[in-house]
C-alpha cells in the first residue's frame, strides 16, 4: 500500500465502513480504561488493533484496474506447489508411521500453513479460477476449470478443516 501510494497508483478513499470499525475500537478502548486489569486490557487492545489497520488498508483504491489473470496464474502455481510440498511431507511421515489417514490429512498435508489457512487460500484461488472462466480468460475453459475444481476439492478434504469444508459446501 505504501509503495502504491508513493508511486501514485492508489488513492485514499474514506468509507463509512472504516469509520464504524474505528468507532468500535475507540469504544473498546474506552471500556478498557475502566478495568482493574490493565495488563490484560492492554494485551486485548493490541490484539484488536486490526479493527483499525485492516479497514484503513482497504480504503486505498487502485486508480486504474489491475489485470487479475497473472495473479490467478501465480495463485494456481502456489497452490499446486504447496500441495506437492504437502504430499512429499505426508509421504515421509507415512514411511515412518505407516498410518495412511494420519499421514495424508490435516497438518501433515499442510506443513507450511495451518490447514484452515491453506483451505482458505485454496478456496480464494478456486473462486478466482471460476471468475476467470466467467470472463473467458485464455486457458480457463471448462476442462481446465473442472480439473482445478477437482484438485481443489481434494485439497479441501485432506486439509480436514471444518471451516474449509463448510465454506466449500456453501460455495
Amino acid at each position: 500500500v505504501l509503495y502504491g501510494w508513493i508511486k501514485k497508483r492508489i488513492a485514499f478513499q474514506f468509507t463509512w465502513f472504516t469509520a464504524v470499525f474505528a468507532l468500535l475500537y475507540i469504544t473498546y478502548a474506552i471500556g478498557c480504561s475502566y478495568t482493574r486489569h490493565w495488563d490484560w486490557a492492554s494485551t486485548y487492545l493490541e490484539n484488536k488493533v486490526s479493527f483499525l489497520v485492516m479497514p484503513l488498508l482497504f480504503c486505498f483504491r487502485l486508480k486504474k484496474p489491475m489485470k487479475l489473470q497473472p495473479i490467478a496464474w501465480a495463485l494456481i502455481a502456489a497452490n499446486v506447489l504447496l500441495m506437492i510440498i504437502g504430499v512429499v511431507n505426508a509421504y515421509s511421515i507415512y514411511r515412518v508411521s505407516g498410518d495412511i489417514i494420519g499421514s495424508f490429512t490435516s497438518s501433515a498435508i499442510s506443513p507450511i500453513h495451518h490447514p484452515t489457512y491453506f483451505a482458505a487460500f485454496n478456496m480464494f484461488t478456486l473462486i478466482l479460477v471460476w471468475w476467470g472462466r466467467s470472463k473467458k480468460w485464455h486457458y480457463f475453459g471448462t476442462r481446465n476449470t473442472l480439473l482445478f475444481f477437482f484438485f481443489s476439492a481434494m485439497v479441501q478434504i485432506v486439509c480436514a478443516s471444518l471451516a474449509g469444508i463448510l465454506f466449500f459446501n456453501v460455495m
